[in-house]
């Protein structure tokens, strides 16, 4: 899942927060060594297009 698909996902689920982790790459997906995250609030009247734009 990449793109507004995985904002659109959060809000579908009615969580409370998102964000975004960079990691180092290794063999297995999203497996690697954590070098960082960020996490932003998601508020009552988000949209894809509006909670991708505070996280980025």
């Amino acid at each position: 899942m990449y793109g507004l698909n995985v904002h659109r996902a959060v809000l579908e689920a009615k969580e409370e927060e998102s964000g975004a982790t960079v990691h180092l790459v290794n063999e297995q997906y999203d497996k690697g060594s954590i070098l960082g995250q960020k996490k932003v609030p998601v508020l009552p009247n988000d949209t894809p297009e509006s909670l991708a734009k505070r996280l980025f």
